[in-house]
């Protein structure tokens, strides 16, 4: 069944926003910034220069690959004038039984922080972040079919 609403395949993906900032807004005060800002974002920002969120806002590709976790009013200057908002997605990681056959629980999940440039950009961004994950979930249940067929 197809739907057109985002609502819908965001549940069929099962994502979800688990936080979300407003850039303007946390920024707007630059000696104040939201604790969700410097101890969720800054803290967590990801060490390898691949992820999402550095080809989203290349201006915090400096961050990539640092020993120190990145001072947050560093982050929040580079950032500093950017429309849109953070978001943290999330998806259960799943284990694939087949193409369609999965197994997977929410007590068991995965999160990667996102940019998405706009409100309406919001829902897109988190779908697409949640296909490539459940692409690669389904990759790793190939692997192991082939695996089990080269021993077998």
């Amino acid at each position: 069944m197809a739907f057109d609403s985002p609502q819908y395949d965001l549940e069929a993906l099962q994502v979800r926003a688990e936080q979300i900032i407003w850039l303007p807004g946390a920024l707007m005060d630059i000696e104040a910034l939201p604790e969700v800002f410097e101890e969720e974002f800054c803290e967590n920002l990801p060490e390898e220069a691949d992820k999402l969120i550095y080809a989203q806002l290349p201006e915090l590709a400096r961050f990539a690959e640092g020993d120190d976790e990145p001072d947050a009013l560093e982050v929040a200057e580079v950032l500093s004038g950017k429309p849109g908002f953070l978001i943290q997605a999330a998806i259960p990681v799943k284990k694939y039984w087949s193409e369609t056959a999965c197994q997977y629980s929410w007590g068991y999940y995965q999160t990667e922080w996102l940019y998405a440039s706009s409100e309406a950009d919001i829902a897109p961004t988190m779908l697409s972040w949640a296909k490539a994950q459940d692409d690669e979930f389904k990759a790793e249940c190939r692997a192991g079919l082939t695996a089990a067929k080269t021993e077998a």
